[in-house]
């Protein structure tokens, strides 16, 4: 499985963030405290996203989602998995 995720740990330390409190503060309270701790202590790795969430952590350090963003190397054995689609009939 594709691991991605928030480059949180990394973007805190590049701007001397050293609190969950001092990131909502960043983004101007526009994350909330709660949320910034969940985000600090997942180191990243969280299953979903507000939009909302995403462009504050963008624009608190100044970055684009794809900056913000990293995914794992993908094993070289790695394959897709496989999508079960029907065939239509024909009528």
């Amino acid at each position: 499985m594709l691991d991605v995720r928030l480059r949180i740990p990394e973007l805190m330390k590049s701007r001397k963030v050293r609190s969950a409190y001092e990131l909502a503060r960043l983004a101007d309270f526009a994350i909330s405290i709660p949320t910034a701790y969940r985000l600090v202590d997942e180191s990243g790795k969280m299953d979903r996203v507000d939009m909302a969430t995403l462009d504050a952590l963008c624009k608190a350090f100044g970055v684009s989602p794809a900056q913000l963003l990293t995914q794992d190397e993908v094993p070289a054995d790695w394959t897709p998995p496989r999508v079960n689609r029907k065939k239509k009939r024909a009528a």
